[in-house]
């Protein structure tokens, strides 16, 4: 029986790496990631990243990470995502006064917490 690693060819044109190393190698690398994300999450904070909410889909997000924004009348909306921006694009004096309220309601519910 063959034994089990990362590289099953029997050719040998791929060195045999033993699946244990690949894992500790995913580890570390993987422990590396997360300390660069912390420290990003906290740079964020520092920076004054201010949250922001797609009245479309109900997410809250960084400003810094929404895909678009639109301005009407005044005020500024966000979005996750680009059919999101689309669809509020398509028709924005139909969509305001909902995203309004549903905002309106995030921002409530982010001032309790």
């Amino acid at each position: 029986m063959m034994n089990r690693s990362m590289s099953c060819l029997r050719a040998g044109r791929w060195r045999r790496v033993p699946t244990l190393a690949v894992l500790a190698g995913a580890l570390v690398a993987g422990a590396a990631a997360s300390s660069a994300g912390a420290a990003e999450k906290a740079g964020a904070k520092k920076a004054g990243d201010p949250l922001v909410y797609c009245p479309l889909m109900n997410v809250t997000m960084k400003k810094s990470q929404a895909f678009g924004k639109t301005t009407v009348k005044g005020k500024t909306y966000y979005f996750c995502c680009k059919p999101c921006k689309t669809t509020f694009d398509k028709d924005p004096a139909k969509n305001a006064p909902a995203a309004d309220k549903k905002i309106a309601a995030w921002e409530k519910k982010q001032k309790k917490s």
